[in-house]
């Protein structure tokens, strides 16, 4: 992170961390092999012990190296519907951006 910043410090305004920024790179890696399991989406979330290291470490270095840390996409959609399913995902939403908030991110 230090080295991305400091290689683009002319052009980036921040880094962002979400889930996804691991889990693709992580599926295009280890997708084809047998022996790799990857772990259910819903029991991989950004409170999980790795991904919560990984942000905490993205946020103090954009702290100290004056950037903006920003998380990652919403994982959840509401259906539009005004229905129960869509007000659960309309309080994961906030539930999950109100921690994020608290983590010390700018932004989403």
């Amino acid at each position: 992170m230090e080295e991305i910043l400091h290689a683009l410090r002319m052009r980036v305004t921040g880094l962002t961390a979400g889930r996804y920024d691991y889990v693709f790179p992580h599926l295009r890696a280890y997708a084809q092999r047998p022996d790799h399991v990857l772990p259910d989406r819903d029991s991989f979330t950004m409170s999980t012990r790795f991904l919560r290291a990984y942000t905490e470490v993205l946020v103090q270095t954009c702290r100290r190296r004056k950037a903006q840390a920003f998380s990652g996409p919403v994982a959840e959609v509401p259906s539009g519907l005004h229905d129960d399913s869509s007000t659960r995902a309309q309080k994961r939403v906030s539930r999950d951006k109100a921690r994020e908030a608290r983590e010390g991110f700018g932004g989403a």
